[in-house]
């Protein structure tokens, strides 16, 4: 099975390797540089991924307000998220569907776990 994943990073370089990396390990990938990119790529093209590996310091939208958007947008409402972050979030709490949040700079081995983990939790409808 092919799972879909959204990367939603601003840095360019990491974001094209992360795409990279996951289309190479037979993901679909679909990539936007900032929250809004990402609302608006769903909604344009109907795409609902297996998982959002979402950034939380970006420009235009960062990841916190994306997170508040996506629990209004029926299409990735209940889609899991993994966070990514060069910054502290002790004591930050995030909504039930941020499975894991790591820290930049990511080690892929982990980041691959993590995903598989998340991606083979049963679903909730």
């Amino acid at each position: 099975m092919s799972w879909g994943l959204l990367v939603v990073e601003d840095d360019a370089d990491i974001r094209d390797e992360l795409a990279n990396i996951f289309a190479a390990r037979g993901y679909r990938t679909f990539a936007a540089g900032n929250g809004r990119e990402a609302l608006v790529l769903s909604e344009s093209t109907g795409m609902r991924p297996a998982l959002i590996l979402l950034d939380l310091a970006m420009p235009e939208m960062d990841g916190i307000e994306f997170l508040k958007q996506q629990a209004a947008t029926p299409l990735l409402a209940d889609v899991p998220v993994v966070v990514m972050t060069a910054f502290p979030t002790k004591g930050r709490t995030f909504p039930d569907n941020v499975k894991a949040v790591l820290e930049k700079p990511l080690a892929l081995r982990k980041l691959l776990e993590v995903i598989q983990d998340v991606l083979n939790q049963p679903t909730r409808h």
